[in-house]
């Protein structure tokens, strides 16, 4: 095992994503509960493109 003194790059990558996709889940369960055009905008910026 070796030691490292900074955190590996996947690292930061996989903590970017995961709180991208949590956002995405966010935004894509607020339009079920209450669709607006608020909403609409932000869950196409998140990459959910609602049906």
């Amino acid at each position: 095992m070796v030691h490292v003194s900074y955190l590996p790059l996947y690292l930061y990558m996989w903590r970017v994503s995961s709180l991208l996709f949590l956002a995405w889940i966010i935004t894509y369960i607020a339009y079920i509960v209450k669709p607006s055009i608020v909403l609409d905008s932000s869950g196409i910026v998140y990459g959910g493109f609602p049906t």
